[in-house]
């Protein structure tokens, strides 16, 4: 095997161990599938760009909207590959070969762009060649991102705390009002005393006046 081809093939299956790993941890958190994550991606990485240079603007719009419809499609393409147990030949041609080789030369871009800017003197050409790296990056991160494996949407993690909290409190006994008897009122039973001896001192007092 051709040595470049056989480092590139190691290079890629790393990344794509990674790109794996971050997808599962954005839909176990999020609840939002790889296409949500890639399509946002694309967004970022096109306000960077434009950020970088006004100019490049509308390329970047027909970049974002054709690229978003294509993952559009391959999510489609895939949850009927899912339910029919066979392959999309478009779908399949766009993550094993188009998709590679542009998130690879996303991320080569993005680094000749990190490396200008770390070498330039001029103020101005380091924002300019900064902003296009990460520009860059989000766009080849965004290609390789639909390359993963796909994952149902699901509720986010906040979501699903807040019906495990739900079920809990649902599942405590809930206790009847019991009727507890209470004494009578001491302030009343005191006055009923002290109005029973005012008369009986007065009915005293009236009987040796007679």
């Amino acid at each position: 095997m051709n040595p470049i081809k056989k480092a590139y093939e190691k290079f890629d299956d790393a990344v794509m161990s990674g790109v794996n790993k971050g997808v599962r941890a954005w839909n176990w958190t999020t609840g939002k599938t790889k296409t949500d994550l890639a399509n946002s991606l694309l967004i970022g990485g096109a306000v960077m760009n434009s950020a970088s240079s006004l100019v490049t603007t509308p390329i970047n719009i027909a970049f974002v909207y054709f690229f978003k419809r294509n993952n559009d499609r391959i999510e489609e393409a895939e949850k009927i590959s899912s339910e029919t147990k066979t392959l999309d030949p478009l779908t399949e041609a766009y993550k094993n070969y188009s998709y590679p080789l542009l998130g690879s030369l996303g991320l080569l871009i993005s680094a000749s762009g990190a490396i200008i800017a770390y070498n330039s003197e001029k103020e101005d050409s380091i924002v300019k060649c900064s902003l296009t790296s990460i520009g860059e990056f989000m766009w080849g991160a965004s290609f390789y991102v639909m390359r993963a494996n796909p994952l149902p949407p699901r509720k986010s993690a906040f979501s699903r705390a807040k019906d495990k909290l739900s079920e809990k409190l649902s599942s405590i006994p809930q206790t009847e009002p019991v009727a507890v008897p209470v004494e009578a009122n001491r302030e009343y039973s005191n006055y009923n005393r002290l109005e029973d001896a005012l008369k009986w001192i007065l009915k005293a007092n009236y009987k040796k006046q007679l």
